[in-house]
């Protein structure tokens, strides 16, 4: 099975030894990544409140998962979503 890491730097790079996304044959694992600013990696917002709202539909957090996704070359249409 092919395994293959995808990184971009568009989106906050990891604090401890792990890559951002590895697609292990038609899996994709997707490390956690906090409200952190890309370039100087300082939490955004001053509460939890601000971290997760900054004007648009998507948080921080989601945001960046979403460039990581896309640097997978993973279309977002064909993801599925579950609560």
């Amino acid at each position: 099975m092919p395994i293959t890491v995808h990184t971009t730097n568009q989106a906050p790079s990891g604090a401890g030894p792990y890559s951002q996304a590895v697609r292990a044959g038609d899996f994709l694992f997707l490390s956690g990544i906090g409200a952190l600013d890309v370039d100087s990696h300082a939490i955004q917002g001053d509460t939890a409140g601000d971290s997760i709202r900054h004007g648009h539909w998507q948080d921080y957090a989601t945001a960046d998962l979403i460039r990581v996704l896309a640097a997978a070359f993973i279309d977002m249409q064909l993801l599925s979503y579950g609560t």
